[in-house]
């Protein structure tokens, strides 16, 4: 499971580049910056350059293919968006660590394309999605997460099977099931940290950042 703390590898997604502490300090402190074409122009406006750009490079120019020393991985496949095939490169490059910034933002279908893609990709690495207002993280079996006293939690889920019960929430489940994929938003962690069992399947929740971030 993701830890939350500073990742080996991050990749920029081409969504509203990010503005807020915690996605910004994940980007700064990487190991290892993939950037997907058209983010490389607002990674180098930030000040950062990228180790790997992955794309059909269809929005980026030749004058930056020819100044930039970073590897440029072009992949034509057009079923995939550049999220996923940055994505499916770390599969291939073993890479076990993973998180995921600038994917929201913009356009609502790129958003809601992405964040689905962590349903896809959970059991391949750790692996997690910030956004300006919080955490997306994939759980593929059930585990305790650190929290803030009031900090809002959602649960979210495409299996109507899985049975999931938590601890630490303030509406707490008992292997209850999922009606819709949004019937587990709204929730409030109560302490320090919450827990989370589910019965199979991937589990995705969404964390708000805490007041000092």
């Amino acid at each position: 499971m993701q830890s939350m703390a500073k990742p080996a590898t991050v990749i920029l997604a081409n969504g509203a580049f990010p503005t807020q502490t915690a996605p910004l300090r994940v980007l700064t402190t990487a190991d290892f910056i993939i950037s997907c074409n058209g983010a490389t122009q607002k990674l180098l406006n930030y000040g950062l350059e990228p180790d790997v750009i992955i794309g059909d490079m269809d929005s980026i120019s030749q004058k930056y293919r020819r100044l930039r020393k970073a590897r440029i991985i072009q992949i034509e496949r057009q079923t995939d968006t550049d999220l996923e095939k940055a994505l499916k490169w770390c599969v291939t490059e073993k890479r076990d660590e993973v998180a995921i910034v600038g994917a929201t933002g913009l356009r609502e279908d790129h958003t809601l394309g992405n964040i689905f893609l962590l349903f896809d990709y959970a059991a391949k690495f750790d692996l997690c999605l910030y956004t300006d207002t919080g955490i997306f993280l994939p759980l593929t079996c059930s585990t305790e997460l650190p929290g803030i006293p009031g900090q809002q939690i959602s649960l979210f889920t495409w299996d109507r099977t899985i049975q999931v019960s938590t601890d630490g929430l303030k509406y707490p489940l008992q292997k209850s099931t999922f009606a819709t994929f949004h019937s587990g938003i709204l929730n409030e962690c109560l302490g320090e940290s919450f827990r989370v069992e589910f019965s199979h399947g991937t589990l995705l929740v969404f964390l708000e950042y805490g007041v000092e971030e």
